[in-house]
């Protein structure tokens, strides 16, 4: 369920760009996204760390229910609308008319005010969106595609739990899949020792393989490899900790260093270099 562009709102546009509001130098330089609620976890942030520096707002708008009418959709638009008319940077993100950070955007329940920020004290010191415009600039259509595929098809998203067996990551990196995000628990927390369910041996095994982990928590908390023995070992096999970064916000950080980078070992150096310390 979701907005859909083109609703009637009353004389203004669902999608204010520059082209559209006619101005110059000041306000109606924004675009506004009418966007489901799915996905939206996912290409907020996407969004933010490619257009985070933009010197105009970039306003996605979702509805947790198909408007009644039009006039209701109108309603629900107004608010991302005058955002993006607004004097406003950056990107910004409405629910039912409700804002939001881009970042850290979780997808909670299937109801009304079903939207969370996860970590909200956290989210002034999350890295900086990428110094991207000059790059996405000099990216044609298929190559920008080519780019987000590579990275898509190179990811996976693994929630550990009990009684997991970590030699299930042979074949996944048979199959293509060098880069992981792994959902730990609580700080960082994972089964050690040298067991079939130590992920500490099947992180360093897949490190040796050329595979990437990137580790986030399945709870609201800030992963940090110094609280715990366990997770210590995590960091030294090279596992690299996303602190208060969210699963979604993490998957989408990565996909932007590929478009940023252009490949693999460039968004991987992206990556790291805001989250490659303990924690």
């Amino acid at each position: 369920p979701g907005l859909q562009q083109g609703v009637p709102t009353g004389g203004v546009p669902t999608t204010a760009s520059p082209s559209t509001t006619g101005a110059k130098g000041g306000s109606g330089r924004g675009v506004v996204v009418a966007h489901g609620t799915d996905t939206l976890p996912y290409t907020a942030p996407l969004v933010h760390w490619l257009f985070g520096r933009a010197d105009f707002p970039v306003v996605l708008a979702a509805s947790s229910a198909a408007p009644a009418n039009a006039r209701k959709a109108a309603e629900l638009l107004k608010p991302a609308i005058l955002r993006a008319l607004s004097e406003e940077r950056g990107v910004g993100v409405f629910v039912d008319s409700t804002a939001f950070p881009a970042v850290n955007l979780k997808f909670e329940r299937v109801a009304n005010a079903g939207f969370g920020v996860w970590n909200a004290s956290s989210l002034p010191d999350l890295p900086k969106p990428f110094d991207a415009q000059a790059c996405l600039a000099e990216l044609d259509e298929e190559t920008l595609r080519h780019r987000i595929e590579d990275a898509t098809r190179s990811l996976m998203v693994l929630k550990i739990f009990p009684g997991m067996r970590t030699d299930l990551f042979a074949p996944l990196m048979s199959a293509g899949y060098t880069n992981f995000i792994l959902e730990l628990y609580d700080t960082g927390t994972a089964p050690g020792g040298d067991s079939p369910y130590s992920l500490r041996e099947a992180i360093r095994t897949g490190r040796e393989r050329g595979a990437s982990f990137y580790c986030t928590s399945q709870q609201e908390g800030v992963v940090d490899f110094s609280l715990y023995l366990s997770a210590h070992e995590l960091w030294k096999v090279g596992a690299v900790p996303m602190g208060a970064l969210t699963t979604e916000s993490s998957y989408a950080r990565f996909v932007a260093a590929w478009i940023v980078a252009g490949d693999q070992e460039g968004a991987r150096s992206l990556m790291e270099v805001d989250h490659a310390r303990i924690g």
